[in-house]
């Protein structure tokens, strides 16, 4: 149970200030994903089965013809589907409501590219793109890059994609191009091929910064090959994405934090955080079926994810994504166990506002939370609290921005307040009130 009291006089308010550095601005990306399984990966890691998490299967060699085909097909879906498609590139983003499967995505440096409103980028996600041979990154590269409007093209190098015949090049639907590799697979070589072939975004699959858990993952790559390969591409003035995971076999809630600081020290451009799921095909489900590993409960899982968001939010690193993705036409048979949510994000900052609230509150009402938390739900245990007044009334002031992270998902936020404090706390919404802070206003009915 837990006890409160209202602090003394009508009119008591406490301010929570937003984290200490604003976040990066952010410029929105159209992002055309394309998987190529498994492609270029030199092994095989404990938790992957690209089979499961993209629902196509493995190929032995990429078949050129065809991913070439399908660069086509996802940039006429692109044309024909988007009504931003066809406007002038850099033009202010309407929110055009892309078809299924074309995302937009945040990222955060300044560049030419980010200096638009809106960028096109063709994703090749699903492998270690760096890892295929040479003359078929080339190829594909090559492929996409001819979609790329002739004014976004880096300066013409040796080896550098040809010049495009387009009556209208300007016009071409792509800014650039995105690829997703491993960070011990981006010497210097490999990044000024990646540039030269217009690749504007790179996102590396770090997913942890622990040395000895990269290894129980068979990553087989170190915390050192991350920072070198961020830094490099950052030298290289291409946009920087760093994967990171959450509930990793063996690792403690301080090693997340841990790895989030680490990675935010190298200030990449964004990052994503992926909860650990079991998959059918990877090796971590036999490992499952055996008794070996137990995932992470949701519950304990978005509080691990927040306390690595929390960590980026003070460093000023936006984060990109959160969660997983499930395949074309749902996971089905194929996700065995784990904390997979469809808005697990939405529960994350559910549960960082809610944070913040309880700590303006305590100042207003010297309030005293005595939780009991309960495997597997999201909800804490807390008893009613009895107030010796029942005259207060309590406002949370906020930014209309933060008015639904405020709230809650599902209102998880302003109903748990309400059993709290037995009264319905009002959300106020006040533009003058800088994103992230939380004011608390104890006023009498």
């Amino acid at each position: 149970g837990g006890i409160g009291r209202p602090a003394g006089l009508p009119g008591t308010r406490f301010v929570v200030q937003p984290d200490p550095r604003p976040e990066r601005p952010r410029p929105r990306f159209v992002v055309l994903p394309l998987f190529l399984p498994q492609a270029g990966c030199p092994g095989r890691c404990l938790y992957c089965s690209q089979v499961s998490a993209t629902g196509r299967p493995e190929e032995a060699a990429v078949d050129l013809v065809a991913v070439k085909h399908e660069i086509d097909g996802l940039i006429l879906q692109y044309t024909s589907q988007c009504s931003m498609a066809n406007a002038p590139l850099g033009s202010p983003d309407s929110g055009c409501g892309c078809p299924r499967g074309l995302r937009y995505e945040p990222s955060g440096k300044d560049s030419s590219v980010e200096t638009m409103a809106r960028a096109v980028e063709l994703a090749f996600y699903g492998g270690n793109f760096t890892g295929l041979p040479v003359e078929v990154q080339e190829a594909l590269l090559e492929h996409a890059a001819s979609y790329i409007g002739r004014r976004y093209r880096q300066p013409p190098t040796e080896g550098s994609l040809p010049e495009s015949n387009d009556a209208e090049p300007n016009r071409q639907p792509l800014t650039g191009i995105r690829v997703s590799t491993r960070p011990d697979h981006l010497d210097t070589d490999t990044i000024k091929r990646l540039k030269g072939y217009g690749v504007t975004t790179v996102e590396i699959g770090a997913q942890t910064m622990v040395a000895e858990i990269l290894e129980s993952l068979q990553r087989d790559h170190t915390p050192d090959d991350t920072a070198r390969a961020v830094k490099r591409l950052q030298e290289a003035g291409i946009i920087t994405g760093v994967h990171l995971m959450a509930g990793l076999p063996g690792e403690r809630a301080g090693q997340a934090v841990f790895s989030a600081e680490a990675v935010a020290e190298l200030q990449p451009d964004h990052v994503r955080i992926h909860p650990l799921v079991v998959l059918e095909g990877s090796p971590l489900a036999g490992l499952w079926r055996q008794g070996g590993f137990r995932p992470l409960s949701l519950t304990a899982t978005v509080r691990r994810m927040a306390g690595m968001v929390h960590i980026f939010q003070m460093h000023g690193t936006p984060v990109a994504r959160m969660g997983l993705h499930p395949p074309q036409g749902g996971w089905g048979k194929t996700l065995l166990a784990g904390p997979w949510h469809p808005a697990i994000s939405e529960l994350v900052h559910t549960f960082l506002f809610r944070r913040k609230i309880w700590k303006a509150l305590r100042k207003v009402i010297h309030l005293t939370l005595h939780t009991r938390n309960t495997e597997g739900e999201w909800e804490s245990s807390i008893s009613k609290i009895s107030f010796t007044s029942k005259t207060a009334m309590f406002e949370i002031h906020i930014n209309p921005r933060d008015l639904s992270r405020a709230v809650g998902y599902k209102r998880m936020n302003a109903k748990l307040l309400k059993r709290i404090l037995g009264t319905k706390p009002a959300f106020v919404e006040d533009a003058a009130i800088q994103e992230g802070t939380v004011k608390i206003e104890n006023k009498v009915r």
